[in-house]
């Protein structure tokens, strides 16, 4: 990574997630998560403008954690976050 990049991201106050060298297997789930992204997104040169392009994929995103079913865990992650909290909350006020 470059070093005005890294500049910019700190500027941002943000942090570079980088896999250490030969861990190619500590990206897998990022690497899933864009491949299936870039399948359901579809082409993004169909936009006129950038703006079009970053509400599309504010929508994909959303719907990603919202609405679509996860396989594994039956439902959308968002409802089986809340799912998680409510049982945590359970147990706390016992």
């Amino acid at each position: 990574m470059s070093g005005s990049y890294e500049l910019l991201l700190e500027a941002h106050g943000t942090k570079a997630s980088q896999s250490k060298k030969s861990s190619p297997w500590e990206n897998c789930y990022q690497e899933s998560f864009y491949s299936g992204f870039k399948l359901e997104f579809g082409n993004p040169a169909r936009f006129h403008d950038l703006g079009e392009l970053a509400e599309a994929v504010h929508r994909q995103i959303h719907y990603y954690n919202t609405r679509r079913i996860h396989t594994a865990l039956k439902m959308p992650p968002v409802t089986y976050r809340i799912h998680q909290e409510n049982k945590i909350a359970v147990l706390m006020t016992a």
